[in-house]
């Protein structure tokens, strides 16, 4: 039985490193995505979830190293060969040698900048950022529609300079996607919902790989165009927002992410 209790503690203990480790590699990249999505919202979301992931980072670390005193107490009390003790003393030196450099990853602390939020236009935030995005060389060939339902002067309560950079990070990516496909059409299209705004994003690009769709949001994903890493970042600013982002479907020919926002509390009477 102390075996077996032993043997799970191992396992407890291996599953820990990699989730410690993962989370500390993902960190490290996402640092690394200024280049991708810009500096400034690079920044911006290190500013916003930093401290979070300092602490899950940390607290992982630690529980790494408290698990490993536990199986030192339980080894002594088993009769082990000297060479099976010693490969597993070597082995769990190497793992709290581990914990120590997991719980020192330089995280600074958070600077305390949230965002900016104002009342805005979603349709005119839309078109702004539409009309910018089209002065890039690769929407030459792409069919761009506009299909917005929802009134012009309703408005939510965002940063709107954030907003913009995750509305390009999943438009960039709807573009990406369609650069050998025979059809190049995105649509972006607005609708009110009970309390909210819906933003769809409908574009006849190669489509997501179910492996990749069904971690999209979970984790940060690496993939050779870092569409992954992007809408993961897409997703936290959105979120930070009080929005939400989902992948609606994705096939050949036919993907569409769902941005909603909630309506500003003063236009819900008149939607």
């Amino acid at each position: 039985q102390r075996q077996m209790c032993i043997r799970h503690s191992l396992e407890a203990l291996a599953e820990l490193a990699v989730l410690a480790l993962r989370n500390v590699d993902s960190y490290l990249d996402l640092k690394k995505q200024k280049g991708l999505v810009g500096s400034m919202t690079a920044v911006a979301w290190l500013n916003l979830h930093t401290s979070t992931w300092g602490h899950s980072i940390r607290g992982k670390a630690i529980n790494i190293t408290n698990t490993i005193y536990l199986l030192r107490q339980d080894l002594q009390q088993m009769h082990l060969g000297a060479d099976v003790q010693r490969r597993i003393e070597d082995q769990l030196d190497d793992m709290d040698r581990l914990a120590h450099t997991i719980y020192d990853v330089d995280i600074p602390a958070d600077s305390g900048n949230g965002t900016e939020r104002s009342i805005v236009s979603i349709n005119e935030l839309l078109h702004t950022k539409l009309d910018q995005l089209k002065r890039k060389p690769k929407y030459s060939e792409i069919a761009l529609r506009r299909d917005f339902s929802t009134p012009e002067t309703l408005s939510v309560s965002i940063d709107p300079e954030m907003v913009s950079h995750a509305i390009e990070i999943i438009v960039d990516n709807a573009v990406d996607a369609m650069i050998n496909m025979p059809r190049k059409t995105l649509r972006i299209a607005t609708a009110v919902g009970s309390d909210t705004v819906q933003i769809r994003f409908t574009d006849t690009g190669k489509g997501i790989p179910t492996e990749m769709a069904i971690k999209l949001f979970n984790e940060p994903l690496k993939s050779k165009t870092g569409m992954g890493m992007g809408l993961f970042l897409a997703q936290a600013i959105i979120q930070s927002n009080q929005g939400e982002i989902a992948l609606v479907r994705s096939m050949p020919g036919d993907t569409e992410f769902l941005v909603t926002f909630p309506i500003c509390a003063s236009e819900r009477r008149l939607t």
